[in-house]
């Protein structure tokens, strides 16, 4: 049996709004230990992702809880198809 990207995916992902804040976004990723968050707009669409790490960072060096989560987010992403098989990706 192959296994498929759909296998390994997670049906609800830990999204956040592009507005969010790093204080509430930081506090988000440190309740429930998470490793990133996906950041999405008020239609749900993907706009990037932002990691425990660019966040903690953030706070650390900037120290502005006010900021939004959107200016330290990742734009590249790499998008699969949820029925690409697993040997496909690289």
């Amino acid at each position: 049996m192959q296994v498929t990207v759909r296998d390994l995916m997670t049906s609800q992902p830990p999204t956040v709004g592009e507005l969010t804040t790093l204080e509430e976004a930081t506090r988000m990723v440190l309740d429930r230990a998470l490793n990133e968050l996906y950041v999405v707009d008020e239609n749900g669409r993907l706009l990037g992702t932002v990691s425990d790490y660019s966040l903690l960072k953030a706070r650390m060096i900037k120290g502005d809880a006010g900021e939004r989560v959107s200016r330290f987010m990742s734009r590249s992403m790499l998008l699969l198809s949820p029925d690409m098989k697993l040997d496909e990706v690289s």
